[in-house]
This record gives C-alpha cells, sequence and structure tokens, in this order.
C-alpha cells in the first residue's frame, strides 16, 4: 500500500485532541502532537467552519516510493487509486457504524503537507476524509498552539 494515514482528533470524548500516525503492524495510534487543532484544520481546509464539528479527520498521505521501484513512471498514478480505494473503505467503515463521512479536497496542500510533515513532493496528502456526527454544541476555536507529542 503506497498511502499512509494520519488521523486528526478534534471532538472525540475519550482521544486526546492531536495529531495521531497509523501503525499497521501494531495497528496502533501514535500520538505526533497534541493540543487544541481544530483552529488549524479550519485554516488548513480553506477556512471551512464545517471541519471543526467533525468528531475527526483521516488524513491519507501518498508516498510515491513505496511504488516508485516497481512502476516508475506510473507510481503517481497509482498512489491516486490507492488513496481512492482506502478512502472508499474508510467511507464504508464509517457508515457501517453509524458514522458520517465525506471526502474533502479543499485544502491548502503546501500548508498541510507542512503541518503533516511529509515533502510535499516524494510524500504529500492526497485527500481528508472527516468523519463522526457533527458536533452541535461546541467549545469557540481555541487559539492554543500544537504540542509535540514529547512534551
Amino acid at each position: 500500500m503506497s498511502v499512509q494515514l494520519y488521523f486528526v482528533a478534534m471532538n472525540i470524548a475519550k482521544l486526546r485532541r492531536g495529531l495521531y500516525k497509523f501503525d499497521p503492524a501494531s495497528f496502533s495510534l501514535k500520538l505526533i502532537s497534541h493540543g487544541e487543532i481544530r483552529g488549524k484544520m479550519y485554516e488548513l481546509c480553506s477556512y471551512q467552519d464545517w471541519i471543526t464539528r467533525a468528531g475527526g479527520v483521516f488524513v491519507l498521505i501518498s508516498d510515491l516510493d513505496r511504488l516508485n521501484w516497481k512502476y516508475e513512471n506510473r507510481s503517481y498514478r497509482l498512489t491516486h487509486l490507492d488513496a481512492g480505494v482506502l478512502g472508499q473503505s474508510l467511507h464504508l467503515a464509517a457508515t457501517s457504524v453509524g458514522l458520517g463521512s465525506s471526502m474533502l479536497f479543499g485544502f491548502f496542500d503546501d500548508d498541510m503537507n507542512q503541518f503533516i510533515g511529509v515533502d510535499g513532493d516524494r510524500q504529500f496528502v492526497s485527500l481528508l476524509l472527516p468523519v463522526g456526527n457533527s458536533v452541535l454544541d461546541y467549545s469557540p476555536l481555541a487559539t492554543d498552539s500544537i504540542k509535540d507529542a514529547k512534551n
């Protein structure tokens, strides 16, 4: 699979707000940074306020180096196919447990790549997938900075 999976937790009762990376070997989430993250996602997602009410956002990162050794020039196309398949699977999984989901392409590419920590060339954000039940009563966005998980 040429796609790495990250998760931005924003409004989940028993999960700390922040950025996580999915580790397929242990089938777990690894905390990358924590803190109030909704304001940052609002900015990165073209100032669409509805994003702040999602439970969380899956971030699909295409990694050309995972395919380039074999498929060379076709790697770019194939990594997008992988992202589409994973996105569809996440939609189906969300639906099966009664959660809403959508695909989001309206984000600032360079800023999102920088936020996740990928170079934007060989690794780049392909797709965002907000999930959850919309939070109707939520606190205003705070301006707290995101903290490195080591803090």
